[in-house]
C-alpha cells in the first residue's frame, strides 16, 4: 500500500512529539498503525520498569511502556495492535472464552484448564484486559 504525501507529513508531525530515542520504534512497516491509534488515543511513551514492553489504558489515556535496553520495532508494534484491537473493541480472550462455552469441539481444544492461565496471566500481567 503507497503511502500518500499528506499520511507521510501527518507521521513526521508525531515524530516530532516523540523523544528522540523512540523515534526508530517507528518505521514504514508500523507507521500506518501508529497514525491510527494516535488519531483514536492519547498516547505517552515512557521506559518500562520491566525489561518489557506494555500497555497500560486509563481514562485520561494510554502508556506504552518500552524496554530502553532493547528498542525493538516488532515488540513496540505489538503493542500498538492492542490499541488497535482495543480501538475495534476486539476482547480475544473474553470471545474465545465465550465460544468456548458454547461449543463442544472448542470445549474439547480449549477447555477451562487451558483458558483460564491464558487468560489470569494476561489479566495479572496487565490488567487493561
Amino acid at each position: 500500500m503507497k503511502t500518500c504525501l499528506k499520511d507521510k507529513f501527518a507521521t513526521l508531525s508525531l515524530l516530532k512529539k516523540m523523544k528522540e530515542e523512540y523515534k526508530t520504534l517507528v518505521y514504514k512497516r508500523n507507521e500506518d498503525l501508529w497514525r491510527e491509534v494516535n488519531a483514536h488515543f492519547t498516547i505517552t511513551i515512557k521506559e518500562s520498569e520491566e525489561r518489557a514492553y506494555l500497555s497500560s489504558f486509563t481514562p485520561e489515556g494510554t502508556t506504552l511502556f518500552v524496554d530502553n535496553s532493547n528498542l525493538d520495532p516488532a515488540a513496540f508494534t505489538h503493542e500498538l495492535l492492542h490499541l488497535y484491537l482495543k480501538q475495534k473493541q476486539t476482547w480475544i480472550l473474553r470471545d474465545l472464552s465465550e465460544m468456548t462455552l458454547n461449543d463442544n469441539e472448542l470445549l474439547h481444544l480449549f477447555s477451562q484448564p487451558v483458558v483460564l492461565p491464558i487468560v489470569w496471566n494476561t489479566t495479572r500481567r496487565c490488567p487493561c484486559f
